[in-house]
Formats: structure tokens, C-alpha cells, sequence
């Protein structure tokens, strides 16, 4: 599958905690955001192609939320640099208004 990045990502200043949605199961920590997806430093590999509910945990409550889930897709999961690591390339699928509002001020307040 080939895929481009509409959007350059941007650096956050903190790790966000990400985990599956449905079992609380430990993901990784974002590290880059757009308004179109996400860089997760994960533990695990995910299938490219794959569609998952994520769970991300904000740094602090944005937009009245702690947190946020998303529906999302998996466009690339090489190994990282790390070799313990997965470079999780996730693709946001119809976030929801509030997520999108809680995104943008992310991006606004703790982007590099």
C-alpha cells in the first residue's frame, strides 16, 4: 500500500500514553501529530492495513477531555530504530468533532 502524509507532522514537546481502546492493552507513546493521524513508538507490531480503536491519553484536560478514542489505520509499522520498536504510521478514520477540537489544541499548546 502507498501512502503520502497530506500534513507534516508535528513533534510534541511530552509522550502521549496510547493503548487499545476495547482492553486497556499498552500500545506505545505518541510522539507526532497531524490532524490526519499520529506517530506511535509501539511495542507491538500492527498489521499495515489493519483498523484499530485506540485510546490516547492527553497530557492534560483539553477541550473538557482526558483522553480520547479514535478508529484508525495503520499505513506503515516498520521497526524502529530501537529494535524493541515498531514506527506505528496510524491514520485517523472520522474523528469525531470533539477529538478533532482536542487535537487541534494539542497541536496548539504542546507541539514543538
Amino acid at each position: 500500500m502507498k501512502w503520502k502524509r497530506k500534513l507534516k507532522r508535528r513533534p510534541l514537546i511530552t509522550y502521549l500514553d496510547v493503548t487499545h481502546a476495547a482492553d486497556g492493552r499498552r500500545l506505545g507513546r505518541a510522539d507526532e501529530f497531524t490532524l490526519e493521524g499520529m506517530h506511535v513508538l509501539a511495542s507491538e507490531a500492527l498489521n499495515v492495513g489493519g483498523l484499530y480503536t485506540l485510546r490516547v491519553k492527553l497530557p492534560t484536560e483539553l477541550n473538557g477531555m482526558l483522553y480520547f478514542d479514535v478508529d484508525v489505520c495503520c499505513v506503515a509499522c516498520p521497526r524502529s530504530s530501537n529494535p524493541d520498536l515498531y514506527d506505528a504510521h496510524i491514520q485517523f478514520i472520522y474523528p469525531s468533532p470533539d477529538t478533532v477540537e482536542a487535537i487541534e489544541e494539542l497541536i496548539r499548546r504542546f507541539a514543538r
